[in-house]
């Protein structure tokens, strides 16, 4: 039965483990019967094998010496999931107790179903909606859009149904996927690897689900700070390189244009007004880096 084949949970851990065990504390009380957990410990050459096993018994902990980023930390935890289905859980969310069931229901009533994400609300306050589903990247603009975010939680979004895009910060996939694409793209390091690999996948005839009756609870960008100027260097620099790859011809040329003349410079102008000169710097270097590879 479907319902219960196994589940593989890869969590990318970086730094600072405090996010990473309050995850492990949730994941406790899953009522799914058959699943596994796998820590990449990103970064690091401290073995917390014994710290992360305080927490969630039988969890399997690698240790990644080089920061390989987001994109990197999943793949090494996807090459050793033994589940039929790999569910990537980000390090910064909690779960409900009955996450994974209605997830593998949808693949289980829908065989063209390769990706499902369910409701994700934000941490603090919990009743405000982060996902809901999703609009599909426009191939002009470049941006898409995540339905219901920011929005009090209601009847609404609690139809289930196929959707544009699904979201990292919790995405279950059907192992056969990656036998059909292979891993998430490494070149993003951090920010858009998940839209990538849910384009390539929808290009090979999979679909997207969102599954609202699964909830989990993400506080964002807890691993690298929601100010980092980091941040906003993956965040340019992957936009074009996310453009580069699925867009084309005359709408790639216009996005290049609107991006130039009109969103760069009012992302700049914003974080001047904030003082932020080294997010600037990071902004524009971002940019740079899509002319120079």
């Amino acid at each position: 039965m479907t319902r219960h084949k196994k589940v593989s949970i890869v969590i990318v851990n970086y730094k600072d483990p405090k996010d990473t065990l309050e995850l492990l504390d949730s994941l406790v009380h899953v009522s799914y019967p058959n699943f596994e957990t796998i820590v990449i410990d990103n970064g690091t050459k401290i073995d917390r094998t014994d710290l992360y096993q305080t927490r969630l018994e039988n969890v399997k902990v690698f240790k990644l010496p080089e920061n390989l980023g987001f994109a990197g930390g999943v793949n090494s935890g996807i090459d050793r999931a033994t589940g039929h289905f790999i569910l990537l859980l980000n390090n910064d969310t909690t779960v409900e107790p009955d996450f994974i069931g209605p997830m593998v229901d949808v693949f289980d009533q829908n065989k063209e179903v390769g990706m499902v994400s369910p409701k994700i609300l934000f941490f603090d306050p919990s009743n405000k909606l982060q996902y809901a589903g999703a609009k599909s990247i426009s191939t002009w603009f470049g941006r898409g859009r995540k339905i219901g975010f920011g929005k009090m939680d209601g009847p609404k979004y609690d139809q289930s149904g196929e959707t544009g895009l699904c979201n990292g910060a919790c995405l279950m996939i059907r192992k056969e996927v990656v036998e059909d694409i292979g891993l998430l793209s490494e070149d993003y390091f951090m920010y858009y690897e998940e839209h990538d690999f849910c384009l390539r996948a929808k290009r090979y005839g999979w679909k997207c689900y969102y599954a609202a009756t699964s909830r989990i609870y993400h506080k964002q960008s807890m691993s690298i700070g929601k100010e980092n100027p980091i941040k906003n260097y993956y965040l340019s620099r992957n936009r074009l390189l996310f453009m580069r790859r699925f867009s084309g011809g005359f709408s790639l040329l216009f996005f290049y244009m609107y991006y130039t003349l009109f969103q760069l410079p009012i992302s700049i102008a914003l974080h001047l007004t904030k003082g932020q000169v080294i997010s600037v710097k990071y902004l524009v270097k971002g940019f740079v880096w899509n002319f120079k590879n």
